[in-house]
């Protein structure tokens, strides 16, 4: 079940327009079930298929080593101009300090 859009935030062909599209996302990410760094590592060793986003700034980015294998790398604030390199067809796993 979706949350509804009110008839004034749609375009006038009825699509979302982009402001009830970027709220949309805000309440799924607000939403969304988080995970601890053990979980993510026992998701990896057992095959499990999803995509990691690695959205740590660009200072706790300078000052690790850690890289997560296959991980697309994408500032936070730069998330909304990148989501057409995530793929949609499977889970998404952000990681953020």
């Amino acid at each position: 079940m979706g949350i509804p859009i009110p008839q004034s935030e749609l375009n006038r062909d009825g699509s979302k327009s982009l402001e009830s599209e970027l709220e949309l996302r805000r309440f799924s990410m607000a939403a969304a079930p988080r995970i601890t760094v053990e979980e993510l590592k026992r998701r990896m060793d057992s095959g499990e298929d999803f995509t990691v986003i690695d959205v740590r700034n660009d200072n706790a980015w300078t000052e690790t080593d850690t890289v997560i294998p296959e991980a697309i790398r994408v500032p936070l604030n730069k998330l909304e101009e990148n989501l057409p390199r995530i793929p949609k067809s499977r889970p998404v796993v952000a990681y953020c300090t």
